[in-house]
């Protein structure tokens, strides 16, 4: 007699516990500003929040922001610090000491853009992050601009050159920089920094000319496109 056998297909459900913190939405919150603002990434966000509209995201309601449970090494050791108004990366990368590059690799963001309240992690002086992307820091000097300006004006008053400049400042190229604004400058080197040109702003009226420009202002057709390249 043969014996029949029976194989029982046994479904197993797994279910893996999400560890996570509280989060309450404040008015104008958005998405995007929350993950910005705790550090993780909108996708994970979505996932941990299964059938969140953000559409209908109200002021008071109760987010499940996914928290990293992976332990950091020793060596990895950092500050907290929170975005202000007004601040960059740029900024807060002078005030600690570390390039931008670094802050965005140990924070893992993906472009330059800040929000009010973000946390940002500082990388301590020593610690492996801080060595691996804090290369440049000891790269460079900074030069203050005084007067509204180019890199190409910026190169004429230091004697630098323009390639230079934009390899440091990649985030300046062909930007308008303000008063105050702090270009990086290959430090140690035996360019001696000129005295920065003077120069006004001029409003250019409709259908006017470099002539015209010139003779307005008392100079040369030649001076102009050089200051203005």
């Amino acid at each position: 007699m043969k014996k029949g056998i029976l194989l029982l297909g046994i479904s197993l459900s797994l279910s893996f516990a999400l560890e996570c913190k509280n989060y309450r939405v404040k008015e104008g919150d958005t998405l995007e500003k929350i993950a910005r603002r705790e550090g993780v990434d909108i996708n994970s966000l979505k996932s941990a929040n299964r059938g969140l509209d953000e559409r209908r995201l109200k002021a008071g309601q109760n987010l499940c922001i996914p928290v990293k449970t992976t332990k950091k090494k020793p060596s990895e050791k950092y500050a907290i610090y929170e975005v202000k108004r007004g601040d960059s990366l740029q900024k807060i990368a002078d005030s600690f000491g570390v390039d931008v590059r670094t802050l965005k690799e140990f924070n893992n963001l993906k472009d330059d853009r800040l929000v009010e309240g973000q946390k940002i992690r500082i990388p301590a002086k020593g610690s492996s992050v801080e060595k691996r992307g804090g290369a440049e820091e000891t790269d460079y000097e900074t030069y203050t601009v005084k007067k509204g300006a180019r890199l190409e004006h910026v190169a004429k008053a230091t004697g630098i050159p323009l390639k230079e400049l934009e390899r440091l400042n990649p985030e300046l190229k062909d930007a308008w920089l303000k008063p105050g604004t702090q270009v990086k400058l290959p430090k140690g080197s035996k360019q001696t920094v000129a005295k920065e040109e003077k120069y006004e702003l001029y409003t250019v009226k409709r259908g006017a000319k470099l002539e015209h420009v010139a003779k307005a202002t008392g100079t040369s057709v030649k001076e102009i496109e050089r200051l203005n390249p």
